[in-house]
């Protein structure tokens, strides 16, 4: 099985990671860690502090971060990069889905009051 990995959202603040995104690495090493399932990583290049090619078994794929049309990358790039790998369960951990669906899809929702 291929999972797909939204993990856009961390994010660094003062040189190391709070919150969500040190939720999001520790989700990480442990899936990855325990795990003999492959995984794509969707992710913005700006974005990361943390070497993500050190984990075992997944792909780093890089999107493109398109300033004031946001909604485009999700709802169109995405989406086509989700399919063209193949990928079987995609889990989105920033709260954002695309509306067509490509693969079978699990969403994160931090801090819902």
């Amino acid at each position: 099985m291929l999972i797909g990995l939204d993990i856009r959202s961390i994010r660094s603040f003062v040189a190391h990671y709070r919150g969500v995104s040190e939720y999001i690495i520790n989700f990480l090493k442990c899936l990855l860690s325990k795990n003999s399932e492959r995984c794509v990583l969707f992710c913005n290049k700006t974005d990361l502090l943390f070497d993500l090619n050190l984990l075992k078994n997944s792909e780093v794929l890089y999107l493109s971060r398109i300033k004031r049309l946001i909604w485009i990358q999700d709802q169109i790039f995405l989406p086509l990069e989700i399919l063209s790998k193949k990928v079987d369960l995609f889990h989105s951990l920033n709260q954002n889905i695309p509306f067509l669906k490509t693969a079978k899809i699990v969403v994160n929702v931090f801090d819902l009051i």
